[in-house]
């Protein structure tokens, strides 16, 4: 009879998002011995990046899916699990690498790690917020806003986002759109500005490998320009981001900004 050597390692690089929100772990053999009677298999360890998160006498190891402190075991990007078995020496009854089976069939292990990935996305404090801003200007004439216009998102964990789209829009008055975009930060990339239209603009940014902690930046420039005989106008501005992650909370991932620019004359109650 031939067995593969006791302790033999099975790595294979795993779980890009880092750690998992929850996590669990299956380990059998195939002798249909149930523990502690296992008469092929002394022990059984799984290590995460060299550190062991799970270990059994015998080769049965169940955990079902929770909340675990392992999963901090596990980082953003590559992850090596290293699967150590122990058989028992053949003695007798014991350490056999035949099963129960009729015929017999050689001992096999069956590992499966499991969890779920959880993210949460923030580009604001409050939840689905909208905000207003009235300013009134001096002069009764053509006129020009300049707006610095970005998104910041910021990834609270557990896990991270391997992938996602960040958006801006704009919509406004006759627009001068830069198409010059400043990223900074962890997490951003592929930023593009286009302007469907006269009066209105898009910036759009791949959220790529974004883990637990980090935040970015992305930010482009325009003017939107209103003709003399004005009374009240307004320009808005929208950001939401979006994670193929699960998102503990969609809810922060929203804002909303209207500005509205009051003439001179304007008799507007809320103008200031």
């Amino acid at each position: 009879m031939h067995c593969r050597p006791a302790d033999s390692q099975v790595p294979s690089d795993l779980l890009p998002h880092g750690g998992p929100k929850t996590l669990g772990a299956e380990l059998y053999d195939t002798t249909h011995q149930g523990s502690p009677a296992n008469q092929a298999i002394s022990s059984a360890r799984i290590y995460v990046n060299g550190k062991l998160a799970f270990s059994a006498s015998g080769a049965y190891i169940r955990y079902q899916d929770a909340v675990r402190a392992q999963s901090k075991l596990f980082v953003f990007g590559s992850n090596t699990i290293d699967v150590v078995v122990t058989k028992r020496a053949q003695q007798g009854i014991y350490g056999h690498c035949k099963n129960n089976s009729k015929p017999p069939q050689p001992l096999g292990i069956l590992i499966d790690i499991h969890g779920t990935y959880e993210a949460e996305l923030w580009i604001t404090k409050e939840t689905n917020i909208e905000q207003e801003f009235w300013k009134r200007v001096a002069v009764d004439e053509n006129y020009s806003v300049p707006f610095v216009l970005g998104v910041s998102p910021q990834n609270h964990g557990p896990s991270g986002v391997y992938r996602g789209t960040a958006i801006v829009y704009f919509i406004g008055g006759a627009l001068l759109v830069g198409k010059t975009v400043e990223v900074t930060g962890t997490g951003l990339r592929n930023c593009v500005v286009t302007q469907t239209s006269g009066g209105t603009a898009k910036m759009e940014c791949e959220i790529y490998k974004m883990p637990a902690g980090a935040m970015a930046r992305a930010t482009f420039r325009l003017i939107s320009a209103y003709p003399y005989d004005f009374d009240v106008v307004s320009a808005t501005s929208r950001a939401n981001v979006y994670a193929r992650t699960s998102d503990g909370n969609s809810a922060t991932n929203n804002w909303l900004r209207i500005y509205y620019f009051c003439s001179k004359s304007s008799t507007n109650p809320k103008c200031p």
